[in-house]
């Protein structure tokens, strides 16, 4: 698994989120702002199905402004489908080891050692696997 292929993968799942977000739900209708939490859970899972590796999510809250923000890590890489909500946010998608941007969010941020969501068995869950169906639809071209 290299960087070229989780950076094709992760472009892939950006163009499709930007294309058919708003037939994913009400939590998506302001993507990329307001649901980098959501969209980093469906990546990681994702990412994970296309056999790249199980990803942590990381969440962590700025003190400037009290703005919160979720990514996923593996190893020394970060993935990032919603950097460009902020202002200051970098690329879409970001595939980055340059963590200076993300030590804004906290000292210590939160952390699902596996971000997938499907390990989710709340409604939570279930709402983000009707997301991920549709979206998976759109990858295929369906």
């Amino acid at each position: 698994m290299g960087i070229v292929e989780i950076e094709r993968a992760c472009r892939r799942f950006r163009a499709s989120m930007d294309a058919c977000h708003r037939d994913l739900g009400d939590f998506f209708q302001t993507f990329p702002r307001g649901c980098c939490g959501d969209v980093a859970s469906l990546l990681a899972a994702y990412l994970k199905d296309q056999g790249l590796g199980i990803y942590a999510q990381f969440s962590g809250v700025r003190e400037n402004d009290g703005a919160s923000h979720a990514w996923l890590e593996r190893d020394e890489l970060i993935v990032d489908a919603t950097a460009d909500q902020f202002h200051d946010g970098g690329d879409r998608p970001m595939v980055t080891s340059d963590r200076g941007w993300y030590r804004q969010f906290g000292a210590g941020p939160d952390i699902l050692p596996d971000g997938d969501f499907r390990l989710d068995e709340g409604p939570n869950g279930a709402r983000l696997m009707a997301a991920y169906s549709t979206l998976l639809r759109h990858l295929e071209g369906g």
